[in-house]
């Protein structure tokens, strides 16, 4: 359906992008990567806001240049910076996005009311923006994303400055949208792809490293995570040894999350992998999954 073939990009003597490749199909795909990774150049390129420096992106088998409108028909894109017209209401901003993307006058109430009960905005409609707060102007981010009712919906960091509850509400939103198209999220958060995507794609310094599922990920990792506990402040030694992904300090005792590939510690206890362990590793070594 949608294709990513040999894309390169360069911001003069700087390239940010190396040699990316992808299919998309229905499903959720978590692009994972640190800040910096270059997650947004990629979505900006899938998008069509900026041209590669080398390689295509097609959609139905055409490059999206030369679909041009008809690809943006069923794209919808959630930036990762909206601004918003703080003295529209919820229903009056709506409206306008109905009017640019075309959707025609006669249908736009219909359509509006829809998308406010999917995002659990009905209520909120006719309050200004302004008032909303982070986790409902996040909301309606989605609605206008999804006003066209897309093929392709494309978040990017969608879930940044929320709260926990509105980040779990959040993920089960995506959930429910993904049944009948392709959701691209991209975020450095690993909990809001780690129970929902389907494929995880992890980006690391402008390289992109096709996972697999996040149970899959995990599995690769197994005999390889494990606990110390020591009375010390180890953490310079051990780090020497091994990649540590969390340390936790209680009642003058310290307990030291490690991955590695050599053999461990007598005083090491195996743990279940996690998404954030598998994450840290690749970010922190550049390995290959």
């Amino acid at each position: 359906m949608l294709e990513v073939t040999n894309v390169n990009k360069n911001y003069g003597k700087k390239q940010v992008l190396y040699a990316i490749n992808l299919k998309f199909e229905n499903g959720i795909y978590g692009l994972l990567g640190p800040n910096g990774a270059g997650k947004t150049t990629l979505i900006h390129i899938i998008t069509g806001l900026i041209p590669p420096s080398g390689g295509k992106v097609t959609y139905r088998g055409t490059d999206i240049r030369e679909r041009k409108n008809r690809y943006h028909d069923d794209l919808g894109f959630m930036p990762q910076y909206t601004s918003y017209y703080p003295n529209f209401t919820g229903m009056e901003f709506l409206n306008y996005m109905c009017t640019i993307k075309g959707i025609p006058a006669r249908k736009q109430k219909e359509i509006i009311s829809e998308v406010l009960r999917i995002v659990n905005l009905t209520e909120h409609r006719n309050e200004k923006i302004g008032h909303y707060s982070g986790g409902m102007k996040q909301r309606i981010g989605i609605a206008q994303a999804i006003i066209n009712n897309p093929k392709i919906l494309i978040l990017d960091e969608p879930t940044a400055g929320l709260d926990p509850l509105e980040r779990i509400r959040f993920r089960n939103l995506i959930s429910e949208l993904s049944k009948d198209r392709v959701v691209i999220l991209a975020t450095h958060i690993v909990p809001d792809v780690e129970s929902i995507a389907s494929k995880v794609l992890l980006l690391h310094k402008g390289r992109l490293i096709e996972g697999g599922s996040p149970e899959k990920l995990m599995n690769d990792l197994d005999g390889r995570v494990a606990l110390i506990t020591t009375e010390c402040d180890c953490k310079t030694e051990i780090e020497q040894e091994y990649h540590i992904s969390n340390v936790v300090v209680n009642n003058n005792k310290y307990q030291y999350r490690i991955i590695s590939d050599k053999t461990l510690p007598a005083n090491a206890v195996l743990v279940a992998p996690t998404l954030e362990d598998v994450f840290l590793l690749h970010t922190q070594s550049g390995e290959e999954v």
